[in-house]
């Protein structure tokens, strides 16, 4: 117990005697008259109230022991496993050895160390434990930070982290800003300190990639070529980057690097006349290049007369519709019909062709009637303008003329209605808020690769998604998924044609948001390339009919290409022919086509042993060729691509709230960081006994009652 008295302690000592003293002498002479029990009482209560008044001028507290609680927090550490850390440009020993040794003379490999929580990541993020990354192999393919740090911190369901700690070589190959990928980091209060390894300019590497899909432009119409440089090694340089069509060079531009290894790079180009141009993108090759065989990007345009016709059906309209019906007649490669129903009784024909606003607009009844679209585009309740013989016309021209139908808004029909053409079932029912996350299978298709690399950067609002019902149908596939790992978006290739549903809604409010320019928004640039790769996989160009076509203009080298010739409904031919293909101009083989049991196509598959620009033709009974090229390109980034990219690593710390360190500097570092979650000493504090409700009460009734009891017994 410890006194705290209000006057010095002496002075309360003699307060006490004194008060003491008077008690006694007080109640000798009334103790005479009232006998000994009552004097007593008087007396004992009397004394007991001056004990209290002493013990509220000591002020007595009692000693309590306190342990101050830890915050609970997260130290995330994150390994590059890609194939790059076998890289052993420092001392003959490989990256990756030089981490695992930085890491276990930081101790962070201790077993009693639970506030550590490490991640591999190559192309793609796991959890993993001290003893794996002892064990671990950098045999990763390639290097993907953004996509690695976005499955982290969405998987990562601890306690909050506290800072993310990167070993790696910085060697990304995904070409998305490292400020983008900054962000996943920063909105979990999370700053990414990077340690690098490797020896910094070891190699000096100009590598470029095309960013945008144009598989259809039109007469007099420009288009934007785009691509993405990526400079390692080549700071304060001035970079050339020539446009080429069909090999002759068009026009250059000049691109400083400063201190940053990524550029984006555009060139605008338009053709007078119909047909298929090539044109490529290179960067010349920098002094002391390690390699030139990823200097350049090459695209294949097919130029037409006739524009992608279109055909938008709703029947149950709302912001939805009407900001997708704009946005497709804002695009210039399209030729948009739409049927909307307003009322019960009453469907509006609109066309964005100002030229055929006139013309009569009737309702698709047959799968003739569908015919003069590439396209269909459904909203909701479509029953109630189709009616269920114009569905069937509709499952019937996907299936046997190659056409493609999109389910922008879920379930497009309810009721009695039933088609095999949606490739999964949703529920009328909405989700909470969600966002659309592209799946790994999703990120090679060039509209997902878009959302992907683009939504963080605009900061996407929410969406609402309807729930799955199952799971997709056979030889259906998921490119987009909830944020709760449900399908958002299915593609699913029905007969001869191919369907797309998005379980989404209020997609529209991507338009409105600050971060994204309304002339050049993701919305609109999502719907177009959505577009333009699904025509692109159905191969035939608006106005043909037979059409030859691969599955992809740029194949890495050691992988399968397959070649189709499609009939679109036309009469099959009673013998495939056969498909010549040359190879940098030169004869290379003569290949088969198989015919397909369904009879709407043939097709054949054939691996190329040498990279280069490859042309296949083929030619039809009447005489009639066909003809289409692609590249075959050596890809290996991860092995030609070795320099250690200091900057990039400087940029996505700095970016999030964090900084370069030194592998020292890993053992200071954490200890600082998880300062807050160590076992605190134990402190005592002072609780007061003295200014308690209860002293007081007692306090006032024995002086109450003292005074009751001496006037009940006559005393004054």
């Amino acid at each position: 117990m410890t006194l705290d008295p209000i006057f010095p302690f002496s002075w309360v000592l003699l307060l006490a005697v004194g008060a003491v003293g008077l008690t006694l002498l007080a109640h000798r002479l009334p103790g005479k008259r009232l006998g000994k029990f009552r004097n007593g009482t008087l007396t004992l209560f009397r004394l007991l109230a001056v004990l209290g008044i002493v013990t509220l001028l000591l002020r007595p507290s009692r000693e309590e022991s306190l342990t101050p609680p830890s915050v609970e927090r997260t130290l995330l550490v994150a390994v590059d496993t890609s194939g790059s850390m076998k890289e052993a440009d420092q001392d003959g020993v490989p990256r990756i050895d030089h981490a695992r040794k930085a890491l276990r003379e930081a101790k962070l490999f201790d077993e009693e160390n639970s506030s550590v929580t490490f991640f591999e990541f190559s192309n793609g993020a796991h959890f993993s434990s001290p003893a794996e990354i002892q064990a671990a192999s950098a045999n990763g393919i390639e290097t993907h930070f953004h996509s690695s740090f976005r499955k982290m911190m969405r998987s990562f369901g601890g306690p909050p982290p506290v800072a993310l700690l990167v070993l790696s070589d910085g060697h990304d190959l995904e070409s998305i800003s490292p400020g983008q990928t900054a962000k996943l980091a920063s909105a979990r209060d999370c700053p990414i300190y990077a340690v690098p390894f490797g020896a910094q300019g070891s190699a000096r590497d100009v590598s470029i990639r095309a960013t945008t899909f144009h598989p259809y432009t039109f007469r007099k119409q420009v288009t934007n070529l785009q691509a993405t440089i990526r400079a390692l090694g080549c700071q304060n340089e001035t970079l050339i980057v020539d446009l080429l069509r069909e090999g002759e060079q068009v026009t250059q531009k000049r691109i400083e690097t400063g201190t940053q290894p990524y550029h984006d790079v555009e060139f605008a180009v338009y053709e007078h006349d119909p047909g298929q141009f090539e044109y490529s993108i290179r960067v010349r090759q920098v002094t002391g290049e390690v390699s030139v065989e990823n200097n350049m990007a090459v695209t294949y345009l097919n130029v037409l007369d006739e524009k992608i016709k279109a055909l938008l059906i709703e029947g149950d309209p709302y912001w939805d519709t009407t900001f997708l019906r704009r946005s497709l007649a804002r695009n210039d490669k399209l030729d948009v019909d739409a049927l909307v129903r307003f009322t019960p009784n009453r469907t509006r024909a609109i066309r964005s062709n100002e030229r055929r606003k006139d013309e009569p607009l009737d309702t698709p009844t047959t799968a003739k009637d569908f015919s003069p679209y590439r396209v269909v585009i459904l909203g909701k309740s479509v029953e109630t303008v189709l009616g269920e013989g114009g569905i069937a016309a509709l499952e019937e021209w996907v299936d046997k003329e190659a056409g493609v139908v999109i389910f922008s808004r879920g379930r497009a029909w309810g009721g009695t209605a039933k088609s095999n053409l949606e490739p999964i079932d949703w529920s009328a029912d909405q989700t909470s808020a969600s966002r659309v996350e592209v799946t790994q299978q999703g990120l090679s298709m060039a509209p997902f690769r878009i959302l992907h690399s683009r939504s963080d950067a605009a900061e996407l609002p929410p969406i609402l998604a309807y729930e799955p019902i199952g799971k997709p149908k056979t030889l259906a596939a998921a490119y987009g998924q909830t944020s709760t790992d449900d399908p958002a978006i299915v593609y699913r290739r029905l007969g001869s044609g191919q369907t797309l549903s998005l379980g989404v809604a209020n997609l529209w409010n991507w338009v409105f948001n600050a971060k994204t320019e309304f002339d050049n928004n993701l919305y609109d640039l999502f719907w177009d390339q959505l577009l333009l790769w699904l025509l692109a996989n159905d191969g035939i160009t608006p106005g043909s009919d037979y059409a030859l076509q691969t599955n992809t203009a740029n194949l890495p080298l050691g992988e399968e290409m397959t070649f189709s010739l499609l009939y679109n409904g036309k009469t099959p031919l009673s013998s495939a022919p056969t498909v010549q293909l040359r190879h940098n101009s030169a004869e290379a083989a003569i290949l088969s086509l198989n015919p397909d049991p369904s009879g709407d196509s043939a097709s054949l598959t054939f691996t190329p042993r040498a990279a280069g620009r490859y042309e296949a033709v083929t030619t039809l009974p009447g005489g009639k060729e066909l003809q289409v090229r692609f590249l075959v390109f050596r890809e290996q980034l991860e092995r030609t691509e070795t320099a250690t990219d200091l900057a990039y690593l400087q940029q996505l710390a700095t970016a999030s709230g964090g900084r370069l360190i030194e592998p020292d500097e890993i053992s200071e570092l954490v200890s600082n960081l998880l300062l807050e979650t160590a076992p605190m000493e134990a402190r005592t504090r002072l609780v007061p006994l003295w200014n308690t409700a209860l002293i007081c009460l007692a306090l006032v009734f024995l002086l109450a009652a003292e005074w009751f009891l001496r006037r009940r017994w006559g005393l004054t």
